[in-house]
């Protein structure tokens, strides 16, 4: 029996999406021996894969990789490990096909809630990686108010699933999972006296006229408002519904905002400053649905597009 490291959380008796994925990255680097084959095996970067089975590692407090030797090499309990995980893995994959039997046999369409900050490359990716596990799956997208409305589509009906950058109500029915993190960047107009700043500090924004998400939930308000992260009072610069809006009342010179960095990707303008926080942890981005909505096999497979989208795009740059 390994020795488990200090400090290190006992692992879970239930398998999760997550897990699920960095047991395929153990099992394809295991396998190949060799980490850029392994990488490219499973379309995602080097550095990405690295982290994966060292966070696979660091759950289960055991380490399955030889450290210090000159080739790739597994640990006795690597070897282990490496038979369970492909039994695990091909019982996950045998569900995977008779989801995609169901769907072929029962169309069903999903509808997704999702606000300008969150909605883009990363929904787009998951979307199209849910189209290979149900081919014949219509996908919607409501559009959402900034500051949770998602959340408000979701908790009404008018959508199966929620993508949100507040983590979900207490709900006995609500069901989510991380599906990936985005770190919180200060939006200014290009003229502002702080757009020459590479980074920021919270200190450094106190007294700045902040635009406010109309009705956004207290929740949100806690990670993404200046004045609640800051604790001071507000400065109101003006109220806005869409976060597209705010970009427009930002560059002319309304206010400051703070938006999720994949927004900068999707609204890149020349009249606007995006400036990174530092002391600030990142955010977690969370896929919400209600059990009694979704069936659970429709969840799994949404779900799990979001986790391959997130880890494909681990990599990417913020531009």
């Amino acid at each position: 029996m390994p020795a488990e490291r200090p400090g290190a959380a006992p692992a879970p008796a239930a398998v999760s999406i997550t897990e699920l994925r960095l047991l395929e990255c153990f099992v394809a680097l295991a396998e190949e021996r060799h980490l850029a084959r392994a990488a490219q095996r499973l379309s995602i970067g080097q550095s990405a894969l690295r982290r994966s089975v060292s966070q696979l590692e660091r759950r289960l407090g055991v380490d399955l990789l030889a450290r210090g030797a000159t080739q790739l090499q597994l640990t006795p309990t690597g070897e282990a490990m490496l038979a369970r995980s492909v039994e695990l893995l091909s019982r996950h994959e045998a569900v995977v096909r008779e989801i995609r039997r169901l769907g072929r046999q029962h169309p069903t369409s999903v509808t997704i809630a999702a606000d300008d900050g969150f909605a883009g490359l990363l929904l787009a990716t998951a979307i199209r990686e849910y189209r290979e596990l149900a081919p014949d799956a219509e996908v919607r997208i409501r559009s959402a108010p900034y500051g949770a409305g998602a959340a408000e589509l979701l908790a009404d009906g008018s959508a199966d699933f929620a993508l949100v950058g507040v983590a979900p109500l207490e709900d006995p029915g609500m069901r989510s999972v991380i599906v990936g993190r985005c770190r919180r960047l200060a939006v200014a107009a290009v003229d502002h006296p702080l757009a020459d700043c590479a980074l920021l500090s919270l200190p450094e924004l106190r007294g700045e006229p902040e635009l406010c998400a109309r009705g956004a939930c207290p929740e949100w308000t806690m990670q993404w408002s200046i004045a609640s992260l800051t604790g001071e009072s507000v400065v109101r610069g003006g109220e806005f519904t869409l976060l597209s809006e705010a970009f427009d009342l930002v560059a002319a010179g309304h206010g400051i905002i703070l938006a999720p960095d994949g927004a900068r990707r999707r609204f890149a303008r020349a009249d606007l400053c995006w400036m990174p926080l530092t002391g600030l942890e990142t955010v977690a981005v969370h896929l919400a649905w209600r059990a009694r909505n979704v069936p659970r096999s429709r969840a799994e497979a949404f779900a799990t597009a979001f986790e391959r989208a997130a880890a494909g795009l681990d990599a990417v740059p913020v531009q």
